[in-house]
Formats: C-alpha cells, sequence, structure tokens
C-alpha cells in the first residue's frame, strides 16, 4: 500500500513540473513581437533580398562615417591605470 502513495506521489510531483507557467507561455509571444517591432518591412523576414541596402538619410550616414574616422578616446588616459576601490578605502 505504501509503494502505491509513494508511486502516486511521485507521479503528481513530476506531472506538475511539466506545467508552464504564464510567464513562460507569453515568452515565445513577446519574442515575436519584438522581432516584428524592430523590422522596418516585415514582409523581409520572410523573403529576404539579396541587394545592396540603397537610400539612406545623407546626413545621418555622413555623421556616422566621420564618427568612426575620428578618434574620440584620449590614448594617455586608456593607457592610465585602473584603480578599484572595495570596501570604501
Amino acid at each position: 500500500m505504501s509503494k502505491r502513495i509513494i508511486a502516486t506521489i511521485g507521479s503528481a510531483i513530476l506531472l506538475v513540473g511539466c506545467v508552464t507557467s504564464p510567464l513562460e507561455a507569453q515568452f515565445g509571444k513577446s519574442v515575436r513581437q519584438m522581432t516584428l517591432n524592430q523590422v522596418y518591412d516585415a514582409k523581409t523576414l520572410t523573403t529576404p533580398s539579396a541587394a545592396a541596402v540603397e537610400g539612406g538619410d545623407p546626413d545621418t550616414l555622413n555623421n556616422a562615417i566621420q564618427s568612426m574616422r575620428t578618434e574620440s578616446t584620449d590614448r594617455q588616459k586608456v593607457s592610465q591605470p585602473l584603480v578599484i576601490n572595495v570596501g570604501g578605502r
């Protein structure tokens, strides 16, 4: 009799572990929603184009290229030793 009770309780515990929480049930939906909201043209998700990207805001593109070409960090500051204070000392 005790073996049946232990087996019943054990199988009930195992079945409870298979139940999905509301968070897990919504996870796939949130990932799909995030992906769709990040894409300007949703049809490219199913039929991507092999053509090169054409067009863009000239001022934005020029600013991006200029910022990549100029050095924005001071090399002297980067070469300084890193000091980390632990414990408020």
